[in-house]
């Protein structure tokens, strides 16, 4: 069975998924919301993951957010948009709708890959960048931020999983991880225990090297952190 048929499963798979509605129970104002069971396709780069089964690099982000913001966004939006007689999928992917740490990965990526190559990148290049999240099942209510209404443990507990499933399929020869839940979540999978704190990782500009997989832990775009750091470590990801 090919990369493609194997991810396409996996969504269909991840979409009966209960677990990460039913899991806080107690605590009703902490669920999860199983985007996959809403929509048979969420037009986002961090989701058409069929699309890029073929990607040497994978770029692990946090948590996707609020489920309201992913529909309102992307889903409603496209719903629209695609109906256009001059819609083009991979423009909607990488110009139009993207948010503001999409564009700043983006032209992270773009500003070391014109270094290294002399050019600029188009769309065919981004078929070597496989995107996915650490958390891969959306927040309910509209906060980004804060543990009023998440837990990461959890959370990350519930998308474990789909992340390794991810990373057998794909088998990445590089992964980046953004922030400290999606170096938490590769680290866990990948059975690489290291108890420093993700900026001591990184600023000591530490790689790790599992499975024949390189592992580059960065800082998230959205932290608090001189943006040049964060840009300069995406040198690491540059295909030649």
């Amino acid at each position: 069975m090919d990369k493609k048929v194997q991810l396409q499963n996996l969504i269909q798979e991840m979409s009966q998924d209960s677990a990460c509605e039913s899991m806080f129970e107690i605590n009703n104002d902490k669920n999860l919301i199983n985007q996959f069971k809403y929509s048979t396709f969420i037009p986002n780069k961090w989701f058409d993951w069929p699309k890029y089964s073929e990607s040497k690099i994978m770029i692990v982000g946090q948590d996707w957010g609020p489920y309201a913001i992913l529909k309102r966004k992307f889903i409603d939006t496209f719903e629209i948009e695609s109906k256009g007689k001059d819609f083009d999928y991979d423009k909607f992917l990488y110009q139009t709708f993207s948010s503001r740490t999409e564009k700043f990965i983006q032209k992270s990526i773009e500003y070391w890959f014109e270094i290294v190559h002399h050019t600029q990148m188009n769309f065919r290049d981004w078929d070597n960048y496989f995107f996915t999240i650490a958390v891969m099942f959306c927040r309910s209510g509209n906060l980004f931020r804060g543990s009023t209404n998440f837990d990461a443990k959890r959370s990350l507990a519930v998308s474990r999983y789909y992340l390794k499933k991810q990373i057998e399929i794909v088998q990445p020869q590089k992964i980046m991880t953004l922030g400290g839940l999606s170096l938490r979540q590769v680290f866990s999978i990948l059975g690489i225990e290291d108890k420093r704190k993700l900026s001591e990782i990184v600023l000591h500009n530490d790689k790790f090297n599992c499975q024949e997989i390189e592992i580059f832990p960065n800082f998230h775009p959205a932290s608090h952190v001189d943006k040049r750091i964060i840009r300069d470590k995406f040198q690491n990801i540059i295909p030649y």
